[in-house]
């Protein structure tokens, strides 16, 4: 009912201690304001896994990029 998107993030204590945790969730804050259309009216929950830190940036940007065309691919065929 919102006219725009909201994020959640969730980092695991296995991925690493605070400090770990609070760095990763701003770098996906970050790769999401490049790729994530706000404009449009859903909730996104995204999971942080260890293969995140073990990748450089290009590559968990063209991973986000690909999970959200997927999503927006499987919406539109619903």
């Amino acid at each position: 009912e919102l006219d725009y998107a909201r994020v959640g993030i969730s980092c695991g204590k296995r991925l690493g201690n605070a400090v770990i945790r609070n760095r990763t969730k701003r770098q996906v804050r970050a790769l999401l304001d490049v790729s994530l259309n706000y404009k449009n009216n859903m909730d996104y929950i995204v999971i942080v896994r260890n293969k995140f830190l073990e990748q450089n940036y290009e590559n968990n940007l063209r991973d986000i990029k690909y999970l959200l065309e997927k999503i927006n691919k499987n919406l539109k065929e619903k």
